[in-house]
């Protein structure tokens, strides 16, 4: 679970790509609470919008079950990097009567490495969010 702000920098009605940088707080079983910035790089074409994505994390839990590390007290260990591929899904707006245009709701899928202190693995996941 998190949330995530984000500012949008480009947008591809003016650019040829969509840039956002955002920050993001949020909990994981496998890391507890993490927090840290990220840039996305993408593109909408109505109602989909494929992207790439880069997401730093900082995490507090000293023991890495999901990796099954025992760090050090050293933050450099409690520092992860995500590489995520998804695409975002907008839905038409069936509540305003246009449902040729696309809402501001979108749902999203993704995946791609997490890498923690060398080691890499594939994660994945679904969202809900929207656009204001």
């Amino acid at each position: 679970m998190a949330l995530t702000p984000r500012l949008q920098l480009l947008k591809s009605e003016t650019a040829y790509i969509d840039c956002l940088a955002f920050f993001e707080v949020g909990y994981s079983g496998s890391f507890g609470w993490q927090y840290g910035p990220g840039v996305m790089l993408g593109r909408r074409w109505r109602f989909i919008e494929p992207y790439f994505s880069y997401r730093f994390r900082h995490y507090e839990k000293g023991i890495d079950t999901l990796f099954e590390n025992y760090f050090e007290s050293s933050s450099f260990y409690r520092d992860l990097h995500a590489f995520k591929i998804g695409t975002r899904v907008y839905f038409p707006c069936w509540w305003c009567g246009e449902i040729q245009n696309p809402s501001n709701w979108f749902l999203g899928v993704e995946g791609g490495p997490t890498v923690v202190s060398g080691i890499a693995r594939w994660e994945w996941g679904v969202g809900v969010g929207f656009d204001y």
